[in-house]
């Protein structure tokens, strides 16, 4: 039975070698400028046509249209979670296959993949992917954002103050902010 272990163990080792081994080898073609597969690494709303392997092109699939509404949405003014429940009421398919939420469009809001560029284990790939979006509407996002960042509770059409504790306090126990719900937090 020990054998039978090394022996399986000696096999997971040498596949996964050849698993980096080969990864570390289309990292490097991409580096270079050519367009590769990276799998899970490659955005949802950008498909690959091309061999195993080997070069091919990428192209903006259906999922680019859900992209930019969500930034649309998001500059006008409307907020994550309002984009989510707008999302999740037209029924549009998310980009993972699960239920769209707040924390979904902020993750797709905050991604350099928008423009294009992105960093894979310490290489950075600049424009690599087609960029969904404009330069311009990029750099309004970035700065809807960090305008968000600053905001404390106050609300864009009110001096109310919903949650006094909005980006100052986090839970001790799971590392989430600090919410309301109407009278208690």
């Amino acid at each position: 039975a020990l054998i039978e272990m090394a022996n399986a163990n000696d096999y997971s080792a040498g596949m996964a070698n050849r698993v980096c081994k080969a990864f570390s080898l289309r990292l490097a073609e991409a580096a270079k400028g050519k367009a590769m597969n990276l799998g899970n690494w490659r955005p949802r709303w950008v498909s690959f046509h091309g061999n195993k392997g080997q070069p091919g092109e990428f192209t903006l699939n259906a999922h680019a249209d859900t992209v930019r509404r969500i930034v649309r949405e998001y500059t006008a003014g409307a907020s994550m979670c309002a984009i989510a429940r707008g999302l999740l009421q037209d029924k549009v398919a998310n980009l993972r296959g699960g239920k769209w939420g707040q924390g979904t469009v902020g993750q797709i809001l905050h991604s350099e993949l928008l423009i294009g560029s992105m960093e894979i284990k310490g290489l950075r790939l600049e424009r690599y992917y087609p960029a969904v979006i404009t330069d311009a509407e990029y750099q309004q996002v970035r700065a809807k954002l960090a305008d968000n960042r600053e905001r404390k509770g106050g609300g864009p059409k009110s001096d109310r103050i919903a949650n006094l504790f909005r980006n100052r306090c986090r839970c001790s126990k799971c590392g989430g902010t600090v919410t309301s719900s109407s009278t208690y937090y």
